[in-house]
């Protein structure tokens, strides 16, 4: 379709009126062509000129951030047809309607249930793309004051109707609900084999859950005795894949003063895929963990979704190796640019010292190591033969959060007896220096959102007799490597420019 014949649909495309084949060309051309899509807004905009006089400003303002987001979704996706049936058939969206649209899109809310015994199961949302399948569900106990959720120790069944092939679950995610009765949720699954489908998902028994601390995440009430509540809950999921929408990208930048390139953005309904490429040789240690906080634009933060594992590095040669976030999906509302911002990069740190003791000493030894005063002594409170305790004491400005050493004893034990140091107590100090509990911590994106680092204060040390006549003494401890986490600053600019 040229662009003289897309201007002459026009009109017809916004009423519908045109044959599956037409609108399927009308949209393929739209996709590339600025000049059509301009002059598509003009006319949708003159369209609805009539409407003015009788929408009050609060509502037409309401209107005019729908159709923008909408224009967004068109252009971005693709799906013009959904965008166009979904404007003529809105009067008036709220805030609730537009964040629903920006997070599951256009023609996936289904908001279908399924009652048994008092408690009603609604499927309300499904979004598939060719990465993976996200069923958005409720439950709603009707006569209890209780949350009730699947679980993979009541793990549902999910089938085609085509195959009848039984769906792998690969996550049960939760999703914050404020009513006392009702809990929110979502199940994932791999990508489906066909573009089109029903599943066909089968429930016969749930959890109850409480929420853990003041956190959202939800445990079962209890851990160590699960009752099922049984009934049977029986739902057809109608499911459409969509596509996906990658896009090249040659973003050079620095993290913490580290070369990073931004290499490609994959946009699926299901989430944002950010691949990267990273050159150890520029590190001070190839042992390195970067983990991503969040995308932010100016309308909205996309967080990281720690359900969704993304493939593993792939090393493009000895030092140069690409990887892959996932972040929460911006595919019906991708910003014209965001910022993508680091939590922390978490580094091993490789030395080599050894520091020599005296073997006939039978009291504590102390050395120092990178400015820290460390002390090995006896562990009497242990049964074994031979116990000892590295004392790390923490204070602001000490430059190691854990040490990986191995100790040398008299007589020498062999290699593959070796003691090991293992962290056996410990504290954990935020960026500020406050100090926290293990209990304070009710999940790992907690964890993460205090910028938190768990710095080791007791190492313990077992060593192990080759014989009972021989009692293995440390004559020295050779430092290996050390743990250090930062904390960057530093914010990229990514710009989108998807047309």
């Amino acid at each position: 379709m040229d662009c003289q014949q897309c201007k002459s649909k026009m009109q017809a495309f916004l009423n519908q009126q045109l044959t599956e084949e037409e609108t399927k060309a009308m949209e393929e051309h739209l996709l590339w062509c600025e000049d059509c899509r301009r002059e598509l807004t003009e006319l949708q905009e003159s369209s609805s000129f009539s409407l003015i006089k009788r929408i009050s400003p609060k509502a037409w303002l309401s209107i005019a951030v729908s159709f923008v987001i909408v224009i967004g979704i068109l252009f971005a996706t693709g799906t013009v047809g959904k965008a166009v049936d979904w404007w003529n058939g809105m009067s008036m969206a709220d805030q609730e309607s537009l964040e629903e649209i920006r997070k599951f899109g256009i023609g996936n809310t289904l908001n279908v249930s399924s009652e048994s015994n008092g408690i009603k199961l609604t499927v309300t949302h499904a979004v598939a793309d060719e990465m993976q399948t996200f069923i958005y569900y409720e439950i709603e106990d009707l006569n209890e004051d209780r949350k009730l959720r699947m679980d993979h120790a009541a793990q549902p069944t999910i089938t085609t109707d085509s195959s009848g092939v039984h769906m792998n679950i690969d996550m049960l995610s939760d999703i914050p609900a404020e009513e006392s009765n009702k809990y929110k949720g979502r199940l994932s699954f791999r990508e489906l084999s066909e573009d089109e489908t029903t599943l066909e998902l089968r429930v016969d028994k749930l959890i109850e859950v409480v929420a853990e601390g003041s956190s959202n995440f939800m445990i079962p009430r209890d851990n160590y005795e699960l009752k099922p509540i049984r009934g049977e809950w029986s739902v057809s999921i109608p499911v459409k894949k969509e596509m996906v929408v990658e896009k090249e990208l040659d973003v050079e930048a620095e993290i913490a003063g580290y070369p990073i390139t931004f290499s490609k953005i994959v946009l699926a309904p299901t989430a944002t895929y950010l691949e990267y490429q990273i050159n150890t040789a520029d590190f001070a240690s190839p042992d390195f963990y970067m983990i991503f906080d969040q995308l932010q634009s100016e309308e909205a933060i996309f967080k990281q979704d720690q359900s969704i594992s993304p493939y593993g590095r792939n090393y493009i040669g000895d030092e140069l190796y690409a990887e892959r976030v996932v972040f929460e999906s911006m595919y019906y509302a991708p910003p014209e640019y965001f910022e993508v911002s680091v939590n922390r990069i978490q580094e091993t740190i490789p030395v080599n010292d050894t520091f020599k003791l005296d073997p006939k000493l039978d009291e504590p030894q102390t050395f120092t190591f990178l400015g820290t005063e460390l002390t090995l002594e006896k562990d009497e409170q242990q049964q074994q033969p031979v116990s000892y305790v590295l004392k790390q004491p923490w204070s602001e400005d000490r430059m190691f959060e854990s040490l990986n050493f191995t100790v040398i004893t008299e007589p020498e034990m062999p290699e593959g007896r070796m003691g090991m140091g293992f962290s056996q107590d410990g504290m954990y100090v935020d960026d500020q220096g406050n100090t926290y509990q293990p209990e304070d911590f009710y999940d790992y994106t907690e964890f993460l959102t205090k910028k938190v680092r768990f710095f080791s204060t007791v190492s313990g040390i077992f060593l192990e007799p080759t014989n009972e006549d021989e009692i293995p003494v440390p004559k020295e401890i050779q430092m290996e490597s050390y743990n250090k986490t930062i904390f960057p600053d530093d914010k990229i600019r990514i710009e989108l420019d998807l047309e």
